[in-house]
């Protein structure tokens, strides 16, 4: 999530593209994740701080869990 958000591989979708992996890994890992829109909003704000590491991200993924 972290990489593919933070990287600018792509022109436009960086951001929806790391949410919907990150989705798609954490529910293929036998994680069930179906975040809000609010989350993800919350998610996309932190990826875009210069100082943006793994760690806040982690702990967001983390709370998507029910």
């Amino acid at each position: 999530m972290h990489t593919l958000g933070r990287c600018r591989w792509l022109e436009w979708s960086n951001l929806t593209v790391a949410s919907a992996v990150a989705v798609m890994y954490l529910n293929a890992s036998g994680i069930p994740a179906d975040p809000t829109r609010d989350r993800l909003a919350t998610l996309a704000r932190e990826l875009n701080k210069p100082c943006c590491t793994a760690v806040p991200i982690a702990e967001q993924l983390r709370s998507w869990r029910p």
